[in-house]
């Protein structure tokens, strides 16, 4: 098992309720098949750096979670299948970042971390 880091951008034209089902069906998924979920952060609208399909916003998620492989490549499967979803990437994260994760380490400040601000959870 490994520490996995998602990251996914939804379309933001799909609406709010398209991007909170969206949203919610990701986050799902990984909470039942993966080991645990570590965090979850929902970033919100964001303007993206380049266009993707012509659209020039998204609603950024992510989620930290502990699972095996096979997981991470039924959930890239679903994003590549999912017209709603942009862009994805799922990185495996190390083991200090897992500890920091869980409280054994105090976490940098959000703008030494290079993470945007979140907007709710």
């Amino acid at each position: 098992m490994k520490l996995y880091e998602t990251v996914f951008i939804v379309d933001s034209q799909i609406g709010n309720e398209g991007i909170e089902k969206s949203v919610n069906k990701f986050f799902d998924l990984i909470e039942k098949r993966s080991q645990e979920v570590v965090r979850k952060r929902r970033w919100g609208l964001r303007r993206l750096a380049y266009e993707i399909r012509g659209r020039q916003q998204g609603y950024y998620a992510l989620i930290n979670y502990v699972a095996d492989s096979d997981l991470v490549r039924d959930l890239e499967r679903e994003f590549k299948l999912d017209e709603s979803i942009l862009r994805y990437m799922t990185v495996v994260t190390s083991k200090r970042e897992m500890e920091k994760f869980r409280g054994g380490e105090p976490s940098r400040s959000r703008k030494e971390s290079g993470y945007p601000e979140e907007a709710g959870q």
